[in-house]
């Protein structure tokens, strides 16, 4: 595999890590206003910016856990040089992989407290 793979992936990865670490620190203030792009958009919390704040009160830690996530990700797929396909593959796969249990957690934290 191509050296530059890995690290426009790497990059890009890490990119990902500061959105996420932006908006779990805006979720945690409460200064993350209700939009239809980034954030937890349910129909319970899109009803109000009430229940937008409030589901992403609630639901920040888990924002900075997938920016932590990412970051690790990104941080290995810079640091490890050349790689095979399968390895590339394996950190994919689970850093991806790990932040949908995370996710699912969060859809039902961020409804529970809008609701």
């Amino acid at each position: 595999m191509s050296l530059w793979i890995p690290i426009v992936t790497g990059v890009f990865t890490l990119l990902c890590a500061l959105l996420f670490g932006v908006i779990a620190v805006r979720s945690k203030s409460g200064t993350l206003a209700r939009n239809s792009i980034v954030g937890i958009r349910l129909i319970s919390t899109m009803q109000s910016d009430a229940a937008w704040k409030k589901a992403h009160q609630k639901t920040w830690m888990g924002t900075a856990l997938i920016s932590i996530i990412f970051f690790i990700g990104g941080i290995t797929l810079l640091i490890s040089g050349e790689m095979t396909e399968t390895y590339y593959a394996t950190i994919i796969a689970v850093t991806i992989g790990s932040l949908v249990p995370i996710l699912i957690i969060q859809g039902i934290l961020a409804h529970k407290a809008a609701s």
